[in-house]
């Protein structure tokens, strides 16, 4: 009850924030969110899309469901690791890698951290869970020629009704972007992480 209210009021906090100190950002933000809910995609399909959530929510982000677009637990990290060590890593869910494309802002910086997890609770406010999820995929990077899962369903010839295994492969090119011209130990690397992704993915069945 208490961790709850903690992040409710964390929660808050970055909103009001969001608005205070990145305006425009949010703004500008949120007008682009708009803009790629009102584009027309015919690939995945609504089950696809599902299939496809579920890889990406067991790989980069299991508590995306329970969080406000930051995932506490992992801020806590952030902030050990950057009081203790003076690093910036880790902790970015799913919303905040939304945030991070749509923004087009890739800087190492503590204000770039901290504008991103302010914009991401704007973000988990404002859409539901399952539409950032799908956003993200339209945006994301998968390897070359396949910017979002439209350029990389057909790059890859992915079918419908899209497999477990195949979604948790095109997942894993998240982490391990697909070059140009594969090598056997990218292949090897990918494919380490498509199986880790597929067990993850069987332990829900």
């Amino acid at each position: 009850m208490i961790l709850n209210l903690l992040d409710f009021a964390a929660a808050y906090a970055l909103r009001m924030a969001a608005h205070r100190f990145f305006p425009k950002h949010t703004s500008e933000l949120l007008e682009a969110i708009s803009r790629l809910e009102s584009q027309h995609v015919s690939v995945p399909n609504d089950s696809d899309l599902d299939v496809l959530i579920r890889a990406l929510v067991v790989a980069e982000d299991r508590r995306f469901f329970s969080h406000f677009g930051v995932d506490s637990k992992g801020l806590a990290r952030v902030v050990f690791l950057f009081l203790t060590r003076m690093r910036i890593q880790g902790a970015s869910t799913i919303t905040q890698q939304l945030v991070r494309v749509l923004s087009n802002d890739y800087r190492y910086s503590v204000q770039r951290k901290f504008k991103e997890m302010c914009l991401a609770c704007v973000v988990d406010r404002t859409i539901s869970k399952r539409t950032q999820a799908a956003l993200y995929v339209r945006v994301a990077y998968f390897g070359w020629r396949m910017n979002g899962v439209t350029q990389a369903w057909h790059r890859l010839h992915l079918a419908t009704p899209l497999s477990s295994s195949s979604a948790a492969s095109l997942i894993a090119r998240l982490r391990y972007p697909e070059p140009r011209e594969t090598t056997p130990i990218y292949l090897e690397k990918l494919n380490r992480r498509s199986s880790y992704i597929a067990t993850l993915m069987s332990r829900q069945d």
